[in-house]
């Protein structure tokens, strides 16, 4: 079975927190930047919810350090895949770029809404597989 069929067998649910595990995985073999990153990791459902999803994206993709970089390239893959797959809707430049421009208000708020559920997913996952190196934990 090819790894595209077994993905469209699993459920919305393990989809989102495979692609989670696999992102935080990668970075976890980066020791430049995964302190940061699990530390941004952890922040970016609050920020989420505090900012708005736009106001988010904007932030960190104005950062432009590594774990910035790469929690945003994250967030694109699986906006853009969940965008395509669930309304059936195609994202041709980037995430940020098509909430400005073609959300509406009910996709901006469905989008908002699997965000978070991605996000939760990074977040354990980035507590769980990386070592908090502040505390030595």
């Amino acid at each position: 079975m090819s790894k595209g069929a077994a993905m469209n067998r699993r459920t919305l649910e393990q989809q989102r927190a495979y692609a989670a595990w696999e992102a935080v995985t990668k970075v976890k073999q980066q020791k430049d930047v995964r302190a940061k990153y699990r530390s941004l990791a952890r922040n970016l459902p609050s920020m989420i919810l505090s900012n708005g999803l736009g106001a988010t994206l904007a932030f960190i993709k104005s950062k432009g350090s590594a774990e910035h970089q790469k929690i945003y390239t994250h967030l694109d893959q699986w906006l853009t895949r969940w965008i395509r797959s669930w309304l059936n809707n195609a994202v041709s430049q980037g995430i940020l770029e098509w909430i400005v421009a073609e959300s509406t208000s009910e996709t901006y708020r469905m989008v908002t809404t699997e965000a978070l559920a991605f996000t939760q997913w990074l977040k354990r996952f980035a507590e769980s597989e990386i070592p908090d190196e502040q505390s030595g934990a």
